[in-house]
């Protein structure tokens, strides 16, 4: 596999920011959704508003660093590569 193994690819997408302030935000969100189903939060109404509105905004803070990425990619003529994880037949 060019480019070393996954464990190698992996310890250099750890070491980018960008994809740990990325993977951060994904993480709030799941923590977000964690919290609405525990407790007496299961079964109210604001509790389900206030979950739905925060996992949009963590979301909507993913947005602009998805765009600036594609931007910079099409710019600079990057070409598309195949996922590292996915083997192909």
């Amino acid at each position: 596999m060019p480019g070393g193994n996954r464990a190698d690819i992996l310890r250099r997408k750890c070491r980018d920011p960008r994809w740990a302030l990325g993977s951060g935000i994904e993480a709030l969100a799941s923590v977000i959704v964690v919290w609405r189903f525990t407790g007496s939060r299961m079964v109210s109404e604001t509790s389900e508003r206030r979950a739905q509105r925060a996992v949009a905004v963590s979301f909507w803070l993913l947005a602009p660093y998805i765009a600036i990425q594609a931007i910079r990619d099409l710019a600079a003529h990057h070409p598309a590569s195949p996922t590292p994880w996915v083997r192909r037949a």
